[in-house]
């Protein structure tokens, strides 16, 4: 699913919504908990999608890059577990080990609703003040890196960490759509 429409997302310049929600270690944590970090890069991700799967080592090299610059990462899974079980949290808890970022859950969907995050991956970077600056995908081929043509995550903290400019602030996203709760 590609879309264009943020029309429902946190627009860029506008305050994150701050947030509480349970890591894959039982902690809870919030956006106050990543002050130290000059950039958060919060991603809507989640166990099963193949778009997330299929750009888990670009997003491991970008981690790694940004690392040391004091970036710091949040995936958030908000799918429905009941309707897709290998979004569970404890499916969640066996991912973890093996991501380079804290992994939180939102059962509610309503920190995503509040972010307006319609696919997975969907990446928001907020600034040092936790305004969002850039709204995006990692590059145009998220499912399978051999297509991919650009680097859009990597390009906005290259931009963000040397010279604080910023050559777009959104791209489309790409991803599969976020398995939201059926209304009862």
């Amino acid at each position: 699913m590609i879309t264009e429409d943020f029309s429902q997302a946190l627009q860029i310049g506008q305050a994150a919504p701050d947030f509480l929600l349970r890591d894959t270690d039982g902690n809870d944590r919030s956006l106050s908990d990543f002050a130290d970090a000059p950039f958060l890069v919060v991603i809507f991700t989640c166990n099963h999608c193949p778009y997330v799967l299929g750009s888990d080592a670009r997003l491991e090299a970008v981690i790694a890059r940004f690392k040391d610059q004091g970036v710091a990462f949040v995936g958030i899974n908000a799918n429905d577990a009941t309707r897709y079980p290998q979004d569970s949290y404890e499916l969640m808890q066996k991912r973890a080990p093996t991501l380079g970022y804290t992994y939180l859950h939102d059962p509610s969907q309503q920190v995503t609703k509040n972010y307006g995050a319609q696919v997975t991956p969907e990446f928001f970077i907020l600034d040092p003040d936790r305004i969002l600056c850039w709204h995006g995908t990692i590059d145009d081929s998220p499912r399978e890196a051999s297509g991919a043509t650009t680097r859009w995550l990597e390009d906005a903290l290259e931009g963000l960490t040397n010279s604080g400019e910023l050559n777009r602030q959104t791209t489309p996203v790409q991803g599969c759509s976020v398995k939201w709760l059926e209304a009862h």
